[in-house]
């Protein structure tokens, strides 16, 4: 299901007291800088990244797990960074984008070059990562909401969990259960 501020726009006969508690989950956003390429940009599929000095949190070239030729010969690769939705980043545009990590790039690989790229697609999402602060468990809301036959499940509830598909699979099979059971 969506996100519980979402949720509580779409759905306005939600108990106030129970969407006061579901809206206090907060979120980082994500920004994803999607580059097609006439060749790899490295070797390694996966690069997280530590240095704060570089503004990207990893590098993940799709093309070093799964081969161009699935891509009709570009290579793939996109750069992520997490952080506040109103950050002045998450409103660049793809143009902006590029110009701003291109030159942190060329830190990590000094062969690299604009002219490589083909293509840039820069993709956004709000609500990319819960922030899991203290007593978060306090707000987690459960499958059930107090709406008879409306469940929810996203994830904000994979918690102690980070996020995974794994955990995404397994939250899935959860509410599923919990519905059959209810409905029984």
């Amino acid at each position: 299901t969506t996100m519980a501020e979402i949720l509580t726009k779409i759905t306005p006969d939600l108990p106030a007291e129970y969407a006061s508690r579901i809206n206090q989950v907060r979120y980082m956003a994500v920004v994803c800088l999607v580059l097609e390429m006439d060749r790899p940009f490295s070797h390694i599929y996966w690069m997280n990244n530590g240095d704060t000095s570089l503004p990207f949190g990893g590098l993940i070239e799709q093309t070093n797990f799964i081969p161009p030729s699935e891509y009709k010969g570009r290579h793939l690769m996109y750069v992520s960074r997490y952080l506040d939705a109103d950050d002045p980043i998450y409103k660049m545009n793809t143009d902006q984008a590029l110009e701003f990590f291109l030159p942190h790039l060329k830190k990590i690989n000094t062969n690299f070059s604009r002219d490589r790229i083909s293509k840039a697609h820069l993709f956004r999402y709000p609500y990319a990562q819960p922030v899991i602060g203290t007593h978060y468990s306090r707000i987690l809301p459960e499958f059930n909401t107090p709406i008879r036959g409306l469940y929810v499940a996203n994830l904000s509830q994979i918690y102690p969990e980070d996020r995974g598909t794994n955990y995404a699979v397994r939250l899935g099979n959860q509410v599923a259960e919990k519905i059959a059971k209810d409905w029984e």
